[in-house]
């Protein structure tokens, strides 16, 4: 991308620019953001942002879509049904196979991006206790420490952004629920960094996973 491209920072001032650019970004905040990605930007010059998720800071679960990997799609020995009682999303699945643990992966993602936070966690620990597989995140998966972002920040090709706190499909919230995982998001990454936060991307990124109240907020903050 350096030998064929301008690299551009998300802050930076584009008015200059005449043709193709890219901008590098990471999403999330996986710790491998600090301990590899960043080695490699540095040694290349290249500009990226990052955008952290401030709940999941220090945290040593996986991000929730990927726990659903590791409960529902690592190989081991599963039983040949799953049940969740709820109200919300409640149902019956047949798990045996592979390919039917795929079918109930791709369910329960599609309803966890609309359900609250605890709604979910409920989820997710039936599922703990249904795969046998604990709580225990894989390392390779985990979100970075607080000592982690503070390194990342301190390269001068970095910028950090926010990324709400708990990653919830902004779309599927109120707008009092909106102005939470946005406002905090951004106030708890200031209260590490020490510095100003003023970018921020939604999490998805879908047309669909934001909407004009998202953005109006965004502006306010």
């Amino acid at each position: 991308l350096r030998d064929s491209f301008p690299l551009v920072g998300l802050g930076d001032d584009w008015a200059s620019l005449r043709g193709p650019a890219i901008a590098v970004t990471f999403d999330d905040g996986y710790a491998d953001n600090c301990r590899e990605a960043l080695t490699i930007l540095e040694e290349t010059g290249v500009p990226a942002t990052f955008f952290v998720g401030s709940g999941s800071l220090n945290s040593r679960e996986e991000f929730w879509w990927d726990e659903l990997d590791r409960l529902l799609l690592e190989p081991g020995c599963y039983p040949e049904h799953f049940t969740l009682e709820d109200d919300v999303g409640g149902g019956a699945w047949p798990t045996a196979s592979h390919c039917q643990r795929m079918a109930l992966y791709d369910d329960l993602h599609r309803l966890m991006k609309t359900v609250d936070t605890p709604c979910r966690e409920s989820w997710i620990r039936r599922l703990r206790d249904w795969s046998g597989k604990g709580d225990a995140g894989r390392e390779s998966h985990l979100p970075m420490t607080v000592r982690e972002l503070a390194r990342l920040a301190e390269s001068p090709l970095v910028t950090i952004g926010a990324h709400t706190v708990t990653h919830p499909c902004l779309s599927a919230l109120t707008e009092e629920r909106q102005r939470e995982e946005i406002t905090a998001s951004k106030m708890r990454l200031e209260e590490v960094l020490g510095t100003s936060v003023t970018l921020f991307s939604y999490p998805f990124g879908g047309p669909r996973d934001y909407d004009r109240t998202s953005e109006a907020i965004c502006r306010e903050a």
